[in-house]
């Protein structure tokens, strides 16, 4: 695969917490990379 060309892959994400703030955080880190996409939460 020529680099020039490549098409970046998403990794997708659920994250799952019981506390809200400590989701949250992890879920801002998360949508903070480009290679990373969160596409779901739960507790």
């Amino acid at each position: 695969m020529n680099p020039a060309t490549a098409e970046t892959v998403q990794a997708r994400i659920l994250v799952v917490d019981d506390h809200p703030f400590m989701r949250q955080g992890i879920v801002d880190f998360l949508n903070g990379e480009p290679d990373l996409t969160v596409c779901a939460e739960s507790t």
